[in-house]
């Protein structure tokens, strides 16, 4: 695969490895006893960034963004520069005295919930996030409900080495299944399980990995490659470095923009993505990346 990045559009900040969860398909290897953390000064030189090339949205993701005790500064920073804010949140984070405060900022700041529900149905959720997790999803939501957020996006992992369902048919069904619980939500997004961190370490302790890279190369769509996020995105790890896309940072495959201060001195954003296997993750079946599937 041969890609090169041509556009800014999107910045992505994974601004802690910390999370008060630690489920099986996290690429990142997130868990309560991480303790990486996005500082200010590197908040702040991105944000330098975002302004001189242009972007247009910001991407905040983890672990579980909530964690880091600057993510109301960022919000505030970027604000009046981003067309849209997203955060990827595991809702149960919000059910927590210390975080519910965050559905209010969520609110007043006009923020993009992407919020991780990997399942209707509570066992199959539960198998996935930890027992009990569903529950707390659901009641998370009806918070986010009646605060009166309407951009809340859902996203969905398969449960198992496998490539996702039809995203149109499936988003149907999760609206069939959550109204149930008295939820709503606008769009649901289906990524497909990467083949590394907690994910690869499930599938090589089953015997699965070398199944599941074959699935994805079956499934391989060179279209697919036309639309990929890493072509309009970069990823700022929280100690400043640079990467292609989030997976890429979770192997530490740096990207040849090296770290937010040396971009911030660069004229012109082009440079090849760096690829391998993993990659193919987001080219397979309907070609999927942290957006979903690529429309």
């Amino acid at each position: 695969m041969d890609i090169e990045f041509d556009l800014a559009k999107t910045m992505q900040l994974n601004i802690t490895k910390r999370c008060n969860m630690s489920c099986y398909h996290c690429h990142v290897g997130a868990n309560p006893k991480r303790d990486e953390m996005m500082s200010r000064d590197t908040i702040d030189t991105a944000l330098a960034v975002f302004k001189k090339f242009g972007f247009k949205r910001l991407d905040v993701t983890g672990g579980a963004p909530e964690l880091n005790e600057n993510l109301e500064y960022i919000f505030s920073s970027f604000r009046a520069f981003a067309d849209e804010i997203l955060i990827r949140t595991n809702l149960t984070i919000l059910l927590e005295t210390k975080y519910q405060k965050f559905i209010e900022i969520y609110k007043n700041f006009d923020i993009t919930i992407m919020a991780s529900v990997p399942f209707y149905e509570r066992d199959f959720n539960d198998a996935m996030r930890g027992k009990g997790s569903f529950d707390k999803q659901i009641l998370a939501l009806k918070l986010l409900n009646q605060a009166g957020i309407k951009k809340i996006n859902l996203i969905y992992n398969p449960n198992g080495a496998y490539l996702p369902p039809n995203q149109a048919e499936l988003e149907l069904k999760y609206k069939q299944e959550l109204v149930k619980y008295g939820v709503s939500f606008d769009r649901l997004f289906c990524m497909a399980n990467v083949p590394i961190g907690n994910f690869a370490k499930m599938l090589k302790k089953f015997d699965e990995y070398d199944e599941y890279i074959s699935l994805l190369e079956q499934n391989y769509k060179v279209e697919n490659l036309q639309n990929v996020m890493c072509k309009t995105l970069i990823n700022v790890a929280y100690d400043g470095q640079i990467y292609d896309c989030d997976f890429n940072a979770a192997l530490q495959m740096n990207s040849s923009l090296l770290t937010i201060q040396n971009v911030l001195n660069l004229s012109d954003l082009t440079h090849k993505i760096k690829v391998d296997k993993h990659c193919l993750a987001c080219v397979s079946g309907d070609g999927y990346g942290c957006f979903g599937v690529r429309e």
